[in-house]
């Protein structure tokens, strides 16, 4: 689970060797997405397939760990909190 220690790059498009968080808004809220690694996989959670941030968060530094890949954010709207870590530029 992402905690504030934690340290994450913040990237522009889906990293192919990486897990990708990416945190957009959708039909007036924000909801999470994870990618990969590579971009044919995309995974969801509920009925609709949308996914708070932070639930997109926990499960991609799970699948991260899993896989032993780096995780990055794609954070369109600038909703990235805090209290999930830091969020840098590479």
């Amino acid at each position: 689970m992402a905690t504030s220690s934690n340290r994450f790059h913040q990237v522009d498009t889906p990293d192919p060797g990486a897990v990708t968080v990416a945190i957009r808004n959708s039909s007036g809220g924000i909801f999470g997405e994870v990618l990969g690694p590579g971009a044919e996989t995309r995974l969801t959670l509920g009925a609709d397939g949308s996914m708070t941030p932070l639930q997109a968060l926990a499960v991609g530094c799970h699948l991260a760990n899993q896989l032993d890949r780096a995780v990055v954010v794609i954070d369109e709207g600038g909703h990235w909190q805090s209290a999930w870590g830091r969020l840098d530029r590479p």
